[in-house]
């Protein structure tokens, strides 16, 4: 099992179906849910009509006979920008008559209300914004869609040590309290924490979804484009280690079975199984050592397919139980079974002296034509080898031999 297997097996599906099950719950959310209206009230401008920094005695200033300065007083400029920001659009019937729509100043005394502008031809004709009260404007009740727009200008007089704020009134169906903010004031301050936790339950359901398919999409992304660049480097490397030793078999001169199954371990595994194979024919009893703890291993895992209820010959299905994403049979243990299948050597250990100074010989040609940097980085790591690679799925206690 290849890399690119082994990540769409750990990562790609559970992701994938993670991902589906949160899209199926936010429609199923999107369809079961009940739209909700929502009018937003927002001051998004302030500005003083007129800013005496410095109290003279000889300036007066004077507003409907009032004086301003000397009562302390401060004429304000308010913007307000009254939006449908709900998911439905609001009716005429939506609105009580019984009660006023519109806008209330605290702190402060309404001098003068006007429309500036708003999002369509009917709402500017139909809003109609009236003064009622030294505090109170009120809208006409209309048809105000979603996304619908207006902007509102106030004309509020009120003392200078004291700002004045906004509010809404009247009762719209389905809405419990306008939503008021104020924009001007504290958009440019407005925190990173707030900014994060700013929205509706509805927003934060509608991020959540969006970011966590985004995170699932990314990282499958990269995990795939990880394993194909992985694949794609190992793909180079066993075609340069194809050509290097079919010039080994064709400078050897045979076609002997040995050194045709070092050829395909070579260009599947590289030099490590190789050099280990010619490290234990060097030692007293190295092969027939080999060859049975080879031979207990493969069927240690075949018991361990079978507890399992998995295919006996099928040995990687053992290490995908395990949680490894290694091959059950490591390079050598492959390269050793190999060698038994084409009759090189006997599955009972007991190898004939001429057969195995024949396999010795053949794989010391080999490895002797293998670059010099190759074969020694092998038998550098040849502990960590032992340890990560002959045995991948750990030592099981089947033996001595181990």
């Amino acid at each position: 099992m290849g890399f690119a297997e082994s990540v769409e097996r750990s990562l790609a599906r559970p992701l994938i179906t993670f991902s589906l099950a949160l899209t199926s719950l936010y429609l199923g959310y999107l369809t079961l849910r009940e739209p909700l209206p929502e009018i937003t009230i927002d001051v998004s401008n302030e500005a003083n009509v007129f800013d005496v920094r410095r109290s003279l005695p000889e300036l007066e200033v004077l507003f409907r006979g009032e004086d301003v300065q000397g009562n302390n007083l401060n004429l304000r400029l308010i913007t307000v920008r009254l939006e449908n920001t709900g998911q439905v659009d609001l009716l005429q019937d939506h609105f009580d008559h019984a009660q006023l729509w519109g806008l209330q100043v605290l702190g402060g005394r309404l001098i003068e209300v006007r429309l500036r502008t708003a999002s369509s031809d009917y709402v500017e004709e139909r809003l109609n914004p009236v003064l009622v009260a030294t505090d109170k404007v009120r809208f006409e009740p209309l048809i105000f869609e979603r996304g619908t727009l207006a902007i509102v200008e106030l004309l509020v007089l009120h003392d200078r040590d004291e700002s004045p704020s906004i509010r809404g009134i009247g009762k719209v169906a389905g809405i419990r309290d306008f939503n008021v903010t104020n924009s001007w004031e504290s958009g440019q301050r407005l925190s990173l924490a707030d900014q994060a936790f700013a929205g509706t339950i509805s927003i934060h359901a509608i991020r959540l979804v969006v970011y966590t398919l985004v995170a699932v999409i990314t990282a499958v992304s990269i995990g795939f484009i990880l394993a194909g660049l992985a694949e794609a480097f190992r793909t180079i490397q066993r075609r340069a280690r194809r050509r290097l030793a079919g010039e080994i078999v064709r400078t050897l001169g045979t076609d002997d079975r040995i050194l045709q199954v070092l050829a395909a371990q070579y260009e599947l595994n590289g030099a490590h199984p190789i050099v280990r194979l010619l490290d234990s024919l060097g030692r007293a009893d190295g092969l027939r050592s080999l060859i049975r703890s080879t031979s207990a291993y493969i069927k240690h895992l075949e018991r361990e397919a079978e507890d399992h209820g998995s295919d006996p010959h099928d040995l990687t299905a053992v290490h995908t139980i395990r949680g490894s994403t290694r091959l059950a049979l490591n390079p050598l243990t492959s390269l050793i079974e190999q060698l038994v299948d084409a009759g090189v050597l006997n599955a009972s250990g007991d190898v004939p002296p001429d057969a195995a100074s024949m396999l010795r010989l053949v794989v010391e040609a080999f490895v002797l034509l293998l670059p010099h940097r190759e074969v020694e980085k092998a038998r550098g790591n040849e502990a960590a080898w032992e340890r990560h690679v002959l045995f991948p799925a750990g030592r099981p206690e089947i033996g001595r031999h181990f």
